[in-house]
């Protein structure tokens, strides 16, 4: 068995969420620049906002690794270690969740079935809830609910699959179990979640391992960038899978994905997103040529950039954004709260999160949440060094400023259909592992 630490190495904190914002900074810029899709109100300081915010995010974790120093106690290591218990019973969750989901989803398939994925959700988004039968509306909310113990069922197999080598296979499950839950709504946002859940699961381990873990680690970081090329080949098929059932009846027409049709495609998105098409570069038109439908995720990954670059060219505002999912998950759960109609004074899709925070409250609303975002992985840091019950209550807060980052050039993380559940999971996850550690010393 592999030894831990009895006292963790919490202060690794701050590269784990280092390296989540410059990966996240990395493949934006990335794909910003090979895209030949530009702003149509260009804002030149947009990308120093985006790093600073990034930077400021850092700011509390930096200064509480640095200077505050750790009080290590070893109540995380009892309550992960606790947590290996737990991978029957989330196996079985997860599968129940799951065969409740697809029942649920079934419903909205078109008569092509998956020939056309830009159908399906369509379909999916658009539904009217309030049309749908009762068994498949309890089906589609048990299914949301408990399906969504994959995550917590992931983020701790990939912690153990570090030290474990017969939590691979739990790993893969986990895996495979969030990719099939995301097809029937043909979600990239799940799975870009499970990247992150799955990489903070394996960084924690990790750090708080003393053994030498290059190989393991290596082994686990290739499952999670298997995870990536998922989430990235599932945008490109969404594309053109939608080329292809360009016509809208649902028949595949054979459409060749050159960067012509592509190009034709795009056209649509210019009077929804604040965009223009640019002459394109020589590195640009390499990468088009070779990938043509590698544009449309291009667009879909800066898109809420975009939206960021025209907020602050035209100055204007509208419908808060920071709280809005709060609004309307209280509006899902029955609570009937009068509002105007939503202002909108920026394009289709989402706002990266500087942006909403800066479109609600401001320059200085943006460097307030940029250091609440951080202070929430210093509290769960903090908590960590306390008793199993406070350990376990850091454990949900831990997961969510890695959220928060990933989506960050996106969209607020609050505003994807799997945060909330993700949140939930990981709290029930965490009481269950905290009674299992807390028998086990009991008995002791």
């Amino acid at each position: 068995m592999v030894k831990l630490l009895a006292t963790p190495r919490l202060n690794g904190l701050f590269p784990l969420y280092g390296f989540i914002s410059l990966m996240v900074l990395a493949t934006h810029a990335l794909s910003y620049k090979f895209s030949d899709i530009g702003s149509s109100n260009p804002y030149p300081g947009v990308w120093f906002l985006l790093v600073s915010y990034h930077v400021l995010v850092l700011l509390p974790v930096y200064l509480w690794a640095r200077y505050m120093g750790p009080r290590n106690k070893d109540s995380i290591h009892r309550l992960m270690e606790a947590s290996w218990s737990l991978m029957l019973p989330l196996t079985v969750i997860s599968i129940v969740g799951l065969t409740a989901h697809w029942y649920a989803k079934l419903s909205f398939l078109p008569e092509t079935g998956y020939e056309c994925l830009s159908l399906v959700r369509t379909n999916w988004l658009n539904h009217d809830r309030e049309l749908l039968s009762t068994p498949v509306r309890v089906a589609s909310m048990f299914g949301h609910s408990l399906s969504s113990f994959i995550f917590p069922g992931l983020f701790i197999s990939a912690y153990h699959s570090v030290l474990k080598k017969r939590a691979l296979f739990f790993l893969g499950f986990f895996a495979l179990a969030g990719v099939a839950y995301a097809l029937p709504i043909v979600s990239r946002t799940i799975l870009l979640s499970l990247v992150i859940m799955g990489f903070m699961g394996g960084v924690l381990a990790i750090y708080s391992s003393q053994t030498r873990v290059f190989q393991k680690a290596l082994r686990f970081g290739l499952i999670i960038g298997g995870i990536v090329l998922a989430a990235f080949l599932l945008s490109k098929a969404v594309f053109d899978n939608t080329l292809a059932c360009g016509d809208g009846n649902g028949q595949i027409q054979n459409v060749s994905i050159t960067r012509a049709s592509v190009v034709k495609y795009e056209k649509g998105f210019l009077d929804e997103l604040p965009v223009q098409h640019l002459a394109p570069e020589k590195a640009q038109e390499k990468v088009l040529n070779a990938c043509p439908s590698c544009n449309m995720v291009f667009l879909y990954l800066n898109h809420g950039i975009f939206n960021f670059e025209s907020i602050l060219a035209s100055g204007q505002r509208g419908t808060p954004i920071m709280l809005a999912s709060v609004r309307y998950w209280l509006t899902r759960l029955g609570f009937d709260l009068a509002e105007e109609p939503p202002v909108r004074v920026y394009g289709r899709g989402g706002l990266t999160l500087p942006g909403a925070a800066w479109h609600d409250w401001g320059p200085m609303g943006m460097i307030v949440v940029a250091l609440l975002h951080g202070g929430i992985a210093v509290i769960s840091a903090f908590l960590f060094t306390r008793g199993l019950l406070s350990a376990a209550f850091g454990l949900v807060l831990f997961v969510i400023p890695g959220l928060l980052s990933a989506f960050s050039l996106l969209f607020p993380a609050t505003s994807t259909i799997g945060f909330p559940f993700i949140v939930f999971s990981m709290f029930v996850t965490s009481l269950m592992a905290l009674a299992v550690a807390v028998k086990r010393r009991a008995i002791s």
